[in-house]
């Protein structure tokens, strides 16, 4: 797993800037070789533990990495698409070395982005289903460079960046059959009727917002509630053709850079009840955005 280490200015690049990245963790020492020789890839970086990083340190852990370079895009699938292509195939491969040799798995999203230029950040069917199959997770570091201001500014405005977790069930005529007083971390959750389309209307079950930097917690705790349910959302879902998403917001201010993560046992469920996971982040200027979601 890489640092970010790659710095654009305003005179580098006017475009948001993507790399995808999947990379292999070996907590003791590992010979990076025999991943590269299994799968008959090249990586683009490896480290053994005990190496100095950049920062002159060293390395926690034993890594293999293959990564796209960066790239002007708008959504992180047209980074991830290429790498997932040329690791389909594999799953079983990857499943015995992480076995084998005791290995953590995860594809990794590097963005830096314009405030208005925020990219779609959505982890489809497709790459939950092989995440899940591996045993991997996913995570994403975003820096977010207001329009009008140079990147080198320090703003000092107080707040913070806030969190809230939403569960979309879309097609349902009725409200669906699950208990939201389930959600720990929010008593006042409670299902919000959207849009009436014409497949049917959406449901939303959310957390309140809550001022955090971490995605983690709320999405556990989301995880968590759906996964008392897991029975009936498969039932329900399969009887009802309904579709299934948990949608990330995190509303950003003072150009923090939240830590958004979804790990494996998110992963493993949302593969289970056949969900997608999206993650949408707002800059401070566009408050009207958010609340023009009907999500707070």
């Amino acid at each position: 797993m890489v640092i970010m280490d790659v710095r654009l200015t305003t005179q580098d690049n006017e475009d948001t800037c993507i790399s995808a990245e999947f990379w292999c963790l070996a907590e003791d020492q590992f010979d990076t070789q025999i991943l590269s020789e299994e799968l008959c890839l090249i990586p683009t970086s490896t480290r053994k533990k005990g190496e100095l990083t950049q920062e002159k340190i060293p390395a926690p852990d034993t890594s293999w990495e293959i990564s796209t370079s960066y790239e002007a895009s708008l959504d992180i699938n047209n980074q991830l698409l290429p790498l997932l292509r040329m690791l389909d195939g594999r799953q079983k491969k990857l499943q015995k070395l992480k076995q084998e040799h005791n290995l953590i798995y995860g594809i990794e999203f590097f963005i830096y982005a314009y405030e208005r230029q925020i990219p779609r950040m959505k982890l489809t069917q497709e790459t939950i289903q092989f995440m899940s199959e591996i045993g991997g997770m996913a995570r994403i570091n975003i820096i977010i460079y207001p329009d009008d201001l140079p990147p080198n500014l320090e703003l000092k405005a107080p707040q913070g960046t806030s969190i809230k977790v939403a569960f979309l069930v879309k097609g349902a005529d009725t409200q669906p059959d699950l208990n939201p007083q389930l959600l720990q971390v929010s008593p006042h959750a409670s299902w919000i009727q959207g849009e009436q389309t014409s497949d049917g209307a959406v449901w939303y079950l959310e957390t309140l917002e809550e001022e955090t930097d971490d995605t983690e917690e709320l999405l556990l705790a989301m995880i968590d509630t759906l996964k008392e349910e897991k029975e009936s959302l498969i039932s329900q879902k399969e009887e009802q053709k309904l579709s299934y998403e948990i949608v990330v917001y995190a509303h950003v201010r003072n150009r923090q850079e939240p830590a958004i993560t979804a790990k494996e046992n998110v992963i493993s469920l949302l593969h289970e009840i056949g969900a997608t996971l999206e993650f949408v982040l707002f800059y401070a200027s566009e408050e009207n955005r958010y609340e023009d979601d009907g999500l707070i």
